[in-house]
């Protein structure tokens, strides 16, 4: 059974497209399903093409930024998309089981084309290790900063607890009620870059 690769990269904002092909480098970078000398060359080429399209948009307004912009985007594209077709040639080995396949498609943060995404999300949620009846936020990709946000209200998501923004990309609640299912949120900010809330993650907390 052949899988396929969907990254949909012309239909992302550019903090997605930053957020998410940087995520993929960290996913694949010292991963042993993609350590072939020739995707490890070209995840650094991505990881390359992400460090100069995030200095494309943060660079000062100038005549030429739009257009700096532009063709750093492109270039950050076309290296992924090799990128997404290395993934999708490893995961169609013939030697691979079927059953297989899919998780070397999601060992490098990305999609299948048949597989349906939860909404535009870049993070996740965990039961807290060391928190009793906590939660743990995670989130992926490059970001400068990151404000977290929960609430009991999963229908008009109304009465949240506000983070303040922390610069690791990751968070732990306090104490939150035992049994109880909660909403979580997340934003990233990249300078210069338009960024909106992700979620919500539901996640019942014990």
């Amino acid at each position: 059974m052949k899988e396929n690769v969907k990254l949909e990269l012309d239909k992302k904002s550019d903090g997605d497209l930053l957020l998410d092909c940087g995520d993929y480098v960290t996913a694949m970078t010292g991963n042993v399903l993609f350590a072939a000398l020739y995707i490890v060359a070209q995840v650094l080429k991505v990881k390359n093409a992400v460090i100069a399209f995030h200095g494309a948009l943060n660079a000062p307004t100038s005549d030429d930024k739009k257009g700096n912009i532009v063709k750093t985007r492109d270039i950050l594209e076309r290296e992924t998309k090799v990128l997404g077709n290395q993934v999708e040639e490893v995961a169609n080995d013939p030697a691979l089981p079927d059953d297989q396949r899919a998780g070397v498609i999601e060992s490098a943060h990305m999609h299948k084309k048949d597989k349906t995404k939860r909404g535009n999300q870049k993070f996740d949620v965990f039961q807290s290790k060391t928190i009793l009846h906590g939660a743990y936020i995670t989130a992926k990709g490059i970001a400068n900063s990151h404000t977290w946000a929960y609430t009991k209200d999963l229908v008009h998501f109304t009465n949240k607890t506000v983070s303040d923004p922390t610069t690791v990309a990751h968070y732990e609640t306090g104490v939150l009620e035992e049994n109880v299912e909660y909403a979580f949120f997340h934003l990233a900010t990249i300078p210069k870059v338009a960024t909106m809330w992700e979620g919500p993650i539901f996640k019942k907390i014990f």
